[in-house]
């Protein structure tokens, strides 16, 4: 059988790495750190199933093993363990363990006095989502929470992961790679950090650039679409470089853009060191499409820094068998639109019509969303788990904190500009928010208006209760006026449409504003 010869592989592996060694039958010595260890591999292409051998401590008599139930930064609670299609333990001499069922996302192993578990299961993996695992006969994903079965209480040690993959694959991820280029062998300092990694491998086009001291690393699967690297490479890299401009970000060990080409999907997920896309070839293939690809990927690079760094308290530590209830994903969401669509015009890459265009757009869905009248943002964030597929998908009786947050960031920070006579913006909140709340407690929603007020130098708190404690109509009137705007309406058959444009009497002033706000022409 496969799985037994692949099993002889991996004790070779763990003897000749010292590492997974360590994590794979030797015992720790004496102030060594226990790690946990993955051999992962994939060959059953036409099966699309992944076969995964774990080495996991035990520390009691009766282990929990346990999948997570979602994924952080995908607001959906998920099924994982339906995938996993057979499952069994050993001891660290090769003797089989009882596992009984945990219910919902568990398992139980009677230990019977084993130092170490060995935890062989096979993963089913024929889902397109930026969620789950998928094998194909050209790539393979691989996405933590739908993966990674561990013991409970070990989520603080090391993990490392060891890829066996068909012949001419190569792998990539944000995972710190152990040993050379070529290997396919990573390291992770926890739990946490190994699910946020998503892994994608396979006969694979990797571009790099480096930007403020960070290499960053495009993977894509290749023959699906035909690709302009070059233009890719530059445009992304003119987006991080404005990103981490705007952030004054350290550099970082890494960052990887992780590109699916496949058909009938969409949408990103957003990862301390990677984001993981979707991609439909067809529309990538055209001008709109290519201009939405890159405004994606902007989005969720610019959520390597709002959500994965300067994020609400309740997202981390994770609990992954249990989700968490946050009022703010606008800012998360919402202001994460706001400033990668700035990005996008501030790098150069769009010009002032296009930008307002992107806003025109948002402005046009709130306001024919009833759902605005009904729900404010901030049960909008803590409805995410009932009320829309992630915040996309809104009902008439909800509004999206997507639509209504960078709608909301446009205002603050237009009000903001107004109190301060345009010595500070919203561009000073967040920058402010992030020295202060990207550690390892996040923040409170009073926390983040009171960096606002600070930043304002007046206080709030009646705008956050009217625009984002409450529903209702929102007021453009200030920020027309400062910037020197105009917003249009006119009626259609899918309802009213709003047109943002620079207003053909806008005074010295206001144009000022405008170029401050939006970047030089």
């Amino acid at each position: 059988m496969k799985l037994a010869r692949r099993s002889v592989l991996l004790l070779a592996l763990l003897v000749a790495s010292t590492a997974l060694g360590a994590a794979g039958g030797r015992q720790a010595v004496a102030g060594e750190r226990a790690v946990i260890g993955y051999k992962i591999h994939i060959h059953d292409l036409a099966g699309q199933t992944v076969d995964v051998e774990a080495s996991l401590p035990v520390s009691q008599p009766v282990e929990t093993l346990y999948i997570p139930v979602w994924t952080p930064g995908y607001y959906v609670k998920e099924d994982y363990k339906k995938n996993v299609l057979r499952l069994q333990a050993y001891d660290e001499g090769g003797r089989e363990l009882a596992v009984a069922d945990g219910g919902s996302n568990r398992w139980t192993v009677n230990t019977s006095g084993a130092k170490r578990l060995v935890v062989r299961y096979v993963l089913s993996a024929k889902e397109r989502s930026v969620s789950k695992d998928e094998v194909t006969s050209t790539y393979a994903v691989l996405n933590g929470s739908a993966t990674y079965i561990t013991v409970k209480g070990g989520e603080h040690l090391g993990q490392e992961v060891a890829l066996d993959l068909p012949k001419g694959w190569v792998s990539a991820t944000g995972l710190k790679r152990v040993g050379p280029a070529s290997a396919s062998h990573f390291a992770a300092a926890s739990y946490e950090e190994l699910v946020d990694s998503p892994i994608m491998a396979g006969d694979l086009e990797v571009l790099d650039f480096t930007s403020k001291g960070t290499r960053h690393q495009i993977a894509y699967n290749r023959g699906a679409v035909a690709v302009d690297k070059a233009r890719m490479a530059s445009d992304l890299k003119k987006v991080v470089d404005e990103t981490r401009g705007f952030w004054g970000a350290k550099p970082w060990r890494q960052y990887a853009f992780l590109i699916a080409f496949r058909t009938n999907t969409g949408g990103g997920l957003e990862h301390s060191h990677s984001t993981f896309v979707n991609v439909n070839p067809e529309r990538f293939a055209t001008a709109s499409g290519y201009d939405a690809f890159v405004a994606l990927l902007a989005h969720e690079y610019q959520h390597a820094f709002n959500v994965k760094r300067l994020r609400p308290a309740e997202l981390g530590p994770f609990d992954y068998e249990t989700v968490p209830t946050v009022s703010t994903l606008w800012i998360s969401e919402g202001l994460t639109s706001y400033y990668s669509n700035l990005m996008l015009r501030r790098s150069g890459l769009i010009d002032d019509d296009r930008y307002l265009g992107m806003m025109s757009k948002q402005i046009t869905a709130l306001q024919n969303a009833p759902g605005r009248l009904k729900q404010s943002l901030e049960q909008s964030s803590m409805g995410v788990w009932s009320n829309s597929l992630s915040g996309v998908g809104a009902s008439d009786a909800t509004v999206s904190y997507y639509v209504k947050g960078e709608v909301a960031g446009f205002l603050l920070d237009a009000h903001i500009r107004k109190l301060t006579g345009g010595k500070a913006s919203l561009d000073d909140v967040m920058r402010k928010a992030y020295v202060q709340y990207s550690g390892k407690t996040g923040f409170r929603p009073e926390e983040f208006t009171a960096v606002a007020e600070g930043v304002a130098g007046q206080p709030l708190k009646d705008w956050f209760a009217s625009v984002i404690g409450a529903p209702g109509e929102v007021d453009y009137a200030e920020a027309l006026d400062l910037y020197g705007l105009d917003l249009t309406r006119s009626e259609g058959k899918d309802g009213a449409k709003f047109v943002l444009s620079s207003a053909a009497n806008a005074n010295q002033s206001q144009t000022a504003r405008r170029r401050s706000w939006l970047g030089p022409q």
